[in-house]
């Protein structure tokens, strides 16, 4: 309940079964994880077989790590369905210290850092590194109206080819959909490598901000699914500013990709893109 409170520091979690979660603040209650270590790195790691590091559910719960290190996925080979960090139902989870998080999905698929869904649920990450590995993994995710908010030199990357089948995602490292979905990133470095791949995505009504940033892709995108520093689909807008820098390596991997009734705003930024068929700004 809202009086809960768990103080865990300068401890260590080990995840070692399918289905786990390491520390999970719900109904209001909250979790103190500073200086503290989960390792998600034993076991078999099936599609069924999902692991969670840290999550907060229901409005008012909360997590706060600082300094912390989570870690999650096999050295080598193949793992799916891992997240290190989820903020859902009105909750917030809060990353300070240089706090380091790392997902290796390998070659699975479902790699997620940091997870926010549904109004009024948040993620803060101050200083620290993000990165995750696997088939259409993605750095931080907002979606259904969640926030996530990024600055003091956070570093992000993702890598990783894109999925199969019929409709490929590719790893994305800033990555917001729907409706009141938002990012932003001060003084961030955000970098992703991969086929189809965006260091900044937002569509279907989401908005990514940017302000200070160094953005980076690196590989090749496709005739329908481009590769790009910034892209901006369905309604979605991105907004790049204070000396942002986007920087593209690969075919078809554009500076700023703008698409289907989607926006951008770029202001005094820089846009550099190399590769065949790519361009500083796609429209």
């Amino acid at each position: 309940g809202a009086a809960g409170q768990i103080v865990g520091n300068g401890i260590t979690l080990n995840l070692n079964g399918p289905g786990t979660t390491g520390a999970l603040a719900q109904q209001g209650a909250g979790i103190s994880f500073d200086q503290s270590t989960l390792n998600a790195t034993a076991g078999t790691f099936t599609v069924a077989q999902t692991r969670t590091g840290l999550l907060a559910t229901g409005a008012g719960s909360r997590i706060a790590a600082s300094g912390a290190t989570l870690t999650l996925g096999p050295a080598s080979g193949n793992a799916f369905n891992l997240t290190a960090g989820v903020a859902e139902a009105g909750a917030r989870l809060t990353f300070t210290g240089n706090t380091g998080i790392t997902v290796r999905g390998g070659g699975g698929t479902g790699a997620r850092g940091l997870r926010a869904t549904g109004a009024g649920s948040s993620i803060s990450m101050t200083g620290g590194t993000l990165s995750v590995t696997g088939r259409g993994a993605f750095g931080a995710f907002a979606e259904q109206g969640a926030v996530i908010e990024l600055g003091g030199g956070a570093q992000v990357s993702t890598a990783g080819l894109q999925t199969t089948g019929t409709s490929p995602v590719g790893s994305h490292a800033l990555f917001a959909t729907g409706a009141q979905s938002r990012i932003s990133g001060n003084g961030i470095t955000v970098s992703t490598s991969g086929t189809l791949a965006n260091a900044v995505r937002a569509e279907d009504g989401a908005m990514i901000g940017i302000v200070g940033g160094a953005l980076s892709t690196t590989g090749a995108g496709s005739a329908v699914n481009f590769a790009a520093g910034a892209l901006a689909a369905s309604g979605g807008s991105v907004r790049l500013e204070g000396g942002t820098t986007v920087t593209t390596t690969g075919q078809q991997a554009h500076g700023i990709s703008i698409q289907a009734g989607a926006s951008a705003t770029v202001i005094d930024s820089s846009i550099a893109a190399s590769g065949s068929r790519s361009f500083g700004v796609h429209v």
